[in-house]
């Protein structure tokens, strides 16, 4: 069975912007990594700030928008603990866990759970559409007749 890549010319424009983030964002957490939170925020020029209510039901921190890895590295750590430097979708994010509640019962993960199956069926729907259009070799002769 013959397996078909795709050609790197293809995707360059695709990927060059992800594979140019991915690396900056690697430079810039090895920058950060084993500095205090204070001392990251003054060299980099940004304020330290706070966010609220981070839950797995929302997936949205405040002021940073849709963060999963950071989201997921959050839930690891305890009160007072200071995590790594995450590379995210936006930036690369250092936080401190100031106060960490009990999880709550499993009613959160059915909320969860409802809130992303929409979400993840319009990427799918959105996906395929895009790889039909890919694959297709179609051929626009609608100028020969109008």
């Amino acid at each position: 069975m013959k397996r078909d890549y795709l050609r790197l010319k293809k995707i360059k424009k695709e990927i060059e912007g992800l594979v140019i983030n991915e690396k900056k964002g690697a430079l810039i957490a090895t920058k950060m990594k084993g500095k205090s939170l204070e001392s990251v925020a003054s060299s980099f020029g940004e304020p330290i700030d706070t966010a609220n209510g981070i839950t797995f039901a929302n997936p949205v921190i405040a002021g940073v928008g849709s963060e999963p890895k950071l989201l997921g590295k959050l839930f690891r750590y305890n009160t007072g603990d200071v995590t790594a430097p995450v590379v995210g979708n936006s930036g690369v994010y250092v936080a401190k866990i100031i106060t960490k509640a009990a999880p709550s019962a499993a009613t959160e993960l059915v909320t969860t759970k409802r809130n992303l199956i929409p979400t993840y069926r319009n990427q799918v729907n959105s996906k395929i559409t895009q790889v039909l259009k890919d694959g297709a070799s179609i051929k626009d002769n609608r100028s020969k007749f109008f």
